[in-house]
């Protein structure tokens, strides 16, 4: 019988496998069940040997045995023919012959196993749900593996794509209805902030350029010269001057003549100039008015904002409804006081303090005011009896 430990290097390499058998087997012997794989040759074996790497794939090719570790004979288990183990390192000689360490734990060995390589990389198998056909294992190019993943994408893009992603039914439509606003309101900031951005951006830039300081001050310089050449400093004629402490105050009146054809284009060029940014003042206030407006107008629900400016928007605004034209309409003197009591419920400062809690009491206050206006003019015109 072989010795259980100590294998000495000098033995020759044995023809056949390691027995079955030897040892404390945990399943039993299996040396009846031996299978008649043909042996290989020295060369073979050599070859086999020098293919093996860790996270290589041994299949067996016979029955043989699992042993606890390379250099010992405690059979932990009996590997049946077609079993695939996964090599843990290289191979090493243990009493003549060739045994490999395998996964989890554990030797076997190699004489009684074909090798295969390691997988090279992690591929993505194809799915035959999305259409993709099954191709080979090895060789697949990084072109394949990308027509794969676009064929992919573009079937997930069919079937969770467009606005009710990863939601359906009723429930994808609840949820796009009540994030609507809200996204319709993170989207214009954005693109409010972004525009403004741009613009400051696009300012400072501006000015950390040298030519530009250096553009306004030789301009700065050539009004100079031009007004020190042309204008002439004097008191009017007809305006009373005043003396307080030994001083003369009085307006002074600087007076420009130039009899360059240039002196014409520059005035009109000049006055066009102030008109311009006169009006572009008067637009930017007006698009800033409105957009202040919109903004309270349709924000407030979202972030509780006032959506009343002051107290003349409160008017402006509250004029506007329906209930404030019906008292203004009112036919007869019935209809008149319906429509008022309808508006004192609505515009009473109590209950629009409870839906307007950011708003202070005076801008609340307004519209019951102005709809007590309105009601008396009414009844004044309608000659209808005092309350």
């Amino acid at each position: 019988p072989l010795p259980p430990h100590g294998r000495s290097s000098g033995v020759a390499a044995p023809t056949s496998p390691r027995p079955l058998g030897v040892g404390m087997p945990l399943f039993g012997t299996a040396s009846s069940s031996a299978s008649t794989a043909p042996p290989r040759s020295s060369a073979e074996d050599l070859a086999v040997a020098g293919a093996v790497i860790e996270g290589a794939r041994l299949v067996a090719r016979q029955p043989t045995a699992l042993f606890a570790a390379v250099d010992s004979w405690q059979e932990l288990e009996t590997v049946q023919l077609g079993d695939v183990l996964v090599a843990s390192g290289p191979p090493r000689g243990a009493d003549g012959f060739t045994m490999v360490p395998v996964r989890p734990r554990g030797a076997v060995d190699l004489s009684c196993f074909d090798v295969k390589a390691p997988p090279a990389a992690f591929t993505t198998r194809p799915s035959a749900s999305l259409g993709e056909v099954e191709g080979p294992e090895d060789g697949e190019t990084a072109e394949a593996l990308d027509k794969l993943r676009a064929i992919r994408k573009e079937a997930y893009r069919d079937k969770y794509g467009g606005p009710f992603r990863r939601r359906r039914g009723r429930i994808g439509w609840i949820c796009a209805l009540l994030t609507a606003p809200l996204a319709l309101a993170v989207s214009l900031l954005r693109c409010v902030l972004g525009a403004a951005l741009s613009a400051l951006s696009a300012v400072l830039s501006t000015f950390l350029r040298p030519h530009v300081w250096l553009g306004a001050l030789w301009a700065l310089v050539a009004v100079g010269a031009v007004g020190w050449q042309s204008c002439a400093e004097g008191v009017a004629p007809s305006e009373v001057e005043t003396q307080a402490l030994g001083q003369t105050f009085g307006p002074i009146r600087v007076v420009c003549e130039s009899h360059h054809p240039w002196a014409r284009e520059l005035r009109g060029a000049l006055w066009s100039a102030i008109a311009l940014a006169a009006e572009s003042r008067v637009l930017t206030l007006q698009l800033a008015d409105d957009a202040a407006r919109a903004r309270d107008s349709w924000l407030w629900p979202l972030f509780g904002w006032c959506p009343y400016r002051d107290t003349s928007d409160a008017v402006a605004r509250c004029t506007q409804r329906s209930e404030m034209e019906k008292v203004r309409s009112a036919l007869d003197c019935a209809a008149l006081r319906r429509a008022f009591h309808e508006g004192q419920r609505l515009f009473h400062p109590d209950h629009l303090r409870l839906k307007h809690p950011a708003c202070n009491d005076q801008v609340l206050e307004v519209c019951s005011v102005a709809l007590n206006a309105a009601m008396e003019e009414r009844r004044r015109t309608l000659s209808c009896p005092a309350r």
